[in-house]
């Protein structure tokens, strides 16, 4: 096995040596296109070790500040990035988000049917005989063409979190942490508590079924920032067949 650099394997102690171990168990060479080590004595093992030490430095570095920079930017009332929910729109020239007047009314009436309702499958049903339906969004194709993908009826989910998300109240979420934000809120801080009450133990919970041998993270990986389940979402590229590529993602940036 041929690898460009040894972190392009594995950025982890543990992990490399899980996998040194089964590529010896099946007598297969490992080597490096640019880095010389050979691991058939004790300096070269030496070697390997030093290297992947640094490997693993430098990504627990890099995890640490995109962590602090990201809590520095909640802190300041920023967006975090991601896809922005529904609702609103990003400045880029101001970074901040913009509130989005067409969306911003699903978004209220939501709220406010919540309210009244008390049940989410009331609102759901409710919202989707308004003609109202999620947020269209377009994608890059691997081929380079554009792709819309959303424009679809609201399920259950899409109404928990919507309430849920102190967004809408002008505030910022950094893992446990809530921040007032620069931008506008849609709903008054009121509005968003009594909905979010609304939202009591009674309420059906929302399930995110796990695909058997599919999708086999589904549900169970949660966000680092929010902690809301992450589940496969399309990148904007295909393979040879067509078929999208798939990398887990927050469902509350989705």
């Amino acid at each position: 096995i041929i690898t460009y650099k040894l972190d392009r394997i594995s950025r982890s102690l543990k992990d490399f040596y899980q996998f040194w171990e089964v590529l010896k168990g099946h007598n297969v060479e490992f080597v490096s296109a640019t880095q010389s080590f050979d691991t058939s004595n004790s300096t070269g093992m030496l070697m390997v070790n030093v290297l992947m030490s640094f490997a693993q430095f430098e990504r627990e570095v890099g995890v640490e500040r995109s962590s602090a920079r990201m809590a520095s930017r909640a802190e300041k009332g920023k967006w975090n990035g991601g896809w922005f929910p529904l609702g609103y729109d990003y400045d880029r020239e101001n970074q901040m988000l913009t509130i989005n007047k067409g969306e911003a009314k699903i978004v209220r009436k939501i709220y406010e049917l919540l309210i009244q309702e008390q049940k989410p499958t009331r609102v759901k049903n409710a919202i989707n005989d308004l003609g109202y339906r999620t947020r269209t969004r377009t994608i890059v194709r691997r081929s380079g063409e554009p792709q819309n993908v959303g424009g679809i009826r609201f399920d259950e989910e899409n109404i928990v979190q919507i309430v849920r998300n102190p967004v809408y109240k002008g505030c910022v979420k950094h893992k446990t942490n809530i921040f007032p934000g620069l931008h506008e809120a849609i709903v008054n801080e009121k509005i968003w508590k009594n909905a979010n009450e609304a939202l009591s133990s009674k309420s059906p919970r929302i399930v995110i079924h796990k695909d058997d041998h599919i999708h086999l993270l589904k549900g169970l990986v949660r966000c680092g920032d929010c902690g809301l389940a992450m589940t496969p979402y399309p990148a904007g590229k295909k393979d040879k067949n067509g078929q999208p590529y798939l990398y887990y993602s927050c469902i509350a940036s989705n």
